[in-house]
């Protein structure tokens, strides 16, 4: 397991970095920053997921969103976005730890079927499909 946190750009100081490791080549990125998620008049963190997400070869993305004990349009829109551009890029997404209202935002929005979701990091990272031998 490979664990990092990128230091911030100057446009993102006021920002936390990222919480993110590697395992069995999947990106693992921990949204902990809940009030960024769900902040409507800045893409800030939303350019940072999708950055952290892009910078990964293969595209293998788990989200960890255990944290997110709500969730507003903007983090909706962070999430679909990050699931189009690695479905553009032949990457995969896969959600885990969801709490119950954010599961059931995304099932009443109808938005939940577009989402590979697991209960835990395990279960998620057993959803991806091997990575073939080189």
């Amino acid at each position: 397991i490979r664990e990092s946190r990128r230091a911030p750009s100057p446009k993102e100081s006021s920002m936390r970095p990222l919480t993110q490791h590697i395992k069995n080549d999947v990106m693992v990125i921990v949204v902990d920053d809940v009030a960024r998620v769900n902040d409507s008049l800045s893409d800030e963190y939303r350019q940072a997921v999708y950055h952290a997400a892009g910078e990964h070869p293969g595209g293998r993305v788990a989200l960890d969103l255990g944290a997110v004990d709500f969730i507003s349009s903007s983090g909706v829109t962070m999430l679909v976005g990050l699931q189009k551009r690695l479905l553009g890029a032949k990457g995969q997404l896969v959600l885990f730890r969801l709490q119950p209202y954010v599961r059931e935002v995304l099932r009443q929005m109808k938005i939940d079927r577009l989402f590979k979701i697991a209960e835990d990091e395990a279960q998620a990272l057993g959803l991806f499909p091997p990575v073939p031998s080189a």
